[in-house]
């Protein structure tokens, strides 16, 4: 079994959408780095996304959800392997 990660960048609203762009694929690109030069992961089963607002994960009309989408987020998806195996029914 294999597994994929996929590592989103999130920003608040405020600021140019252009560089807020920027800066969440920036972010999610840090956390990438980060995998693979600390912690041994494959850079290649790593995909990285910004988001930008488009996808907020809080909140933008306060203070505190500003606070809680100004960083990167990880999913972890596991892919079975393939099998030559039949699928019989009855």
């Amino acid at each position: 079994m294999g597994a994929v990660l996929h590592l989103s960048g999130h920003t608040d609203g405020s600021g140019l959408e252009s560089g807020n762009q920027e800066l969440s694929l920036h972010r999610a690109r840090s956390l990438k780095q980060f995998l693979v030069m600390k912690c041994g992961f494959n850079p290649d089963k790593i995909y990285v996304y910004g988001y930008c607002v488009s996808r907020p994960i809080c909140p933008n009309d306060t203070e505190e959800g500003q606070r809680g989408i100004r960083e990167a987020a990880l999913k972890w998806h596991f892919v079975a392997p393939l099998t030559n195996q039949k699928v019989v029914s009855s």
